[in-house]
């Protein structure tokens, strides 16, 4: 025999019905499994009993098999089922008698095992693990790039949501064959943005990453707890691969919430949009909501996606300190109110967007944004089009945009718009520099060099 996996423990989120829970890894006798049932609400584990709590069926030993619990264990808890194999070495060896293989290979077999235990115990379970930690791999997720692994990431969300936690994903690619649901007080991280990939499976055909009740509360203008309104969660050091070659539609991150963060992520191959974004538009405040800043974008790059890079409509008052949008099909970033029930208004410290073919940047009408240095460029439409009132730009650098379609790189077509600093140059051939038809806007200091019509209005 052989150990063909490293697994030596699994966790299965409990239901209240079901009673059969699998182990992949393999056992030499029923002694050498440790069954516990662990509270969702305080992590405490308690040990369960042959016999009196639950029953083994393992066709022959050793082998994988099932926990099967003479009574279903409650929602609230975590079943737990980890290898213990004895650590001790049974197999003697009698000078100048039989060399049986199997034995020495059964010896080998519980050795490696041991190794893995001990393994397990230094580095995937501390003894003092922080609160409410749910590694991916605990429930089944191999994270191999073949397996599809969205049942087990989903266990994981939804057990981190019932305290609100931190789910861990460890290097390697987890392939998702359906929407994963994320919750309010759940944080998906990873190793890192070049180690973590979450990928769509071929054919998944939907969007790879949803917040809870989204499409109960987009264009309802909510903003409270009490409304469903999921806050409080996050990416973090990770890649979501939308494997777009493979798909007919879906985008990557879809959202309606507020307070979330994004932290070292990359968005990129996505068939439709590749961060769509939403909140509400007034403020609506109660003892039940989580108070400013709404949001942070620290390090985000949306790339080579078949629709915009990214559309947001909220949570206003977010900060977006680095974020980058390129390659994509549609405009790299497009921001959007209505005026009536979405509201995008935000702090966008240092954003950069280039060869995006609809266009680098939009504000739409009924937005106020403040922007610290924007810097568009080589987009194959207008680098930024500002249909706002009352948004102001530090500084702005435009370079060789309207690359095949539009007419000016810049378009200043609101009012009250204010640029402290403006560089724009290098427009394709026959395309100007900067139009500014909106009442009231200004520009403090501007270079304007190699344009057909450097500034016009």
């Amino acid at each position: 025999m052989t150990l063909s996996t490293t697994t030596s423990r699994v966790a299965h989120a409990a239901n209240g019905a079901t009673t059969w829970f699998a182990f992949p890894f393999k056992i030499w006798a029923a002694s050498d499994l440790k069954v516990s049932l662990r509270d969702n609400a305080t992590l405490a584990e308690t040990p369960q009993t042959l016999v009196s709590d639950f029953t083994l069926n393992v066709a022959a030993y050793p082998g994988t098999g099932s926990v099967v619990f003479i009574t279903p264990p409650p929602p609230t808890k975590t079943v737990l089922i980890e290898r213990e194999v004895p650590e001790t070495q049974d197999l003697d060896l009698v000078a100048s008698g039989s060399f049986a293989a199997e034995n020495v290979e059964t010896q080998l077999d519980k050795i490696v095992a041991q190794v893995q235990q001990l393994r397990r115990q230094i580095t995937d379970w501390p003894a003092t693990q922080s609160a409410s930690t749910y590694n991916v791999t605990d429930f089944g997720a191999k994270c191999d790039g073949l397996t599809e692994d969205h049942v087990a990431v989903q266990a994981a969300i939804d057990a981190a949501a019932t305290t609100g936690g931190t789910v861990q994903f460890p290097a390697g690619t987890c392939l998702i064959g359906a929407t994963l649901t994320l919750r309010a007080r759940v944080l998906l991280r990873g190793v890192s943005r070049d180690a973590t990939v979450i990928k769509a499976k071929s054919a998944l055909n939907a969007d790879m990453i949803k917040s809870a009740n989204y499409a109960a509360l987009t264009g309802q203008n909510k903003s409270a707890i009490a409304d469903g309104v999921p806050y409080g969660f996050g990416l973090e050091a990770l890649r979501l691969d939308g494997n777009a070659a493979n798909q007919a539609s879906g985008n990557g991150l879809v959202v309606y919430g507020k307070r979330y963060t994004l932290r070292d992520v990359v968005i990129a191959n996505v068939k439709g949009i590749g961060w769509m974004s939403e909140g509400y538009f007034s403020a609506n405040v109660s003892a039940s909501y989580p108070d400013e800043p709404e949001s942070l974008y620290t390090n985000v790059d949306v790339q080579n996606c078949g629709g915009h890079g990214i559309q947001y409509r909220g949570p206003s008052d977010a900060v977006w300190l680095a974020v980058f949008s390129h390659q994509n099909a549609g405009w790299g970033v497009r921001f959007e109110s209505d005026g009536a029930t979405y509201q995008c208004a935000s702090d966008a410290r240092f954003l950069h967007v280039y060869a995006n073919t609809a266009g680098g940047v939009y504000v739409s009408a009924n937005t106020r944004m403040r922007f610290g240095h924007l810097a568009t460029e080589s987009n194959y439409g207008q680098g930024l089009l500002d249909q706002s009132f009352g948004t102001t730009y530090d500084a702005i650098e435009s370079y060789i945009n309207c690359r095949t379609t539009g007419t000016h790189q810049i378009e200043l077509a609101g009012a009250a718009i204010s640029v402290t600093k403006l560089w724009n140059t290098d427009g394709a051939t026959g395309k100007s520099g900067v139009l500014s038809t909106g009442g009231s806007n200004r520009i403090t200091s501007a270079v304007l060099i190699g344009d057909a019509s450097p500034g016009t209005g």
